[in-house]
């Protein structure tokens, strides 16, 4: 864990509690923003359980109540996680640039290996939307 990380994670671990109060979840929500934004690998709550099994056992006694709130951590983690990993906006969706859009259509490819649409069918779909077609190259 990276100092800059490790200091997010001790300053919501150190808390008195873990979730039992919204400035416990505040907390938590930097310490999970600060792994998306800073961290170099992509970090999952296996990798919390980790660290989390090793602290919470100084903390607390129960470990039934222990793995409660290591489970409870590492699934919102990857929750979490997952959803900081989702591109957007979808261009093509969204169909604002039609720059973007030509680009972002050339990058589909099919299983085997060959582009999803042809030069003609992005320009097709590129006249029929913004009417006019969005020469990017």
């Amino acid at each position: 864990m990276s100092p800059l990380i490790g200091k997010y994670y001790q300053a919501w671990v150190e808390g008195p509690t873990l979730f039992e109060h919204w400035s416990d979840c505040d907390r938590f929500y930097r310490f999970v923003k600060a792994c998306a934004r800073y961290g170099r690998k992509v970090r999952n709550g296996g990798w919390l359980r980790e660290h989390l099994e090793q602290d919470l056992a100084l903390k607390y006694t129960d470990r039934s109540c222990i793995e409660r709130l290591i489970q409870n951590a590492a699934t919102l983690f990857d929750s979490i996680m997952d959803y900081e990993r989702v591109d957007f906006p979808l261009v093509v969706l969204e169909m604002r640039e039609p720059y973007a859009v030509k680009l972002e259509l050339h990058s589909y490819i099919k299983s085997d290996g060959t582009p999803r649409y042809t030069d003609e069918e992005i320009d097709s779909m590129l006249v029929e939307h913004f009417g006019v077609i969005g020469d990017a190259e």
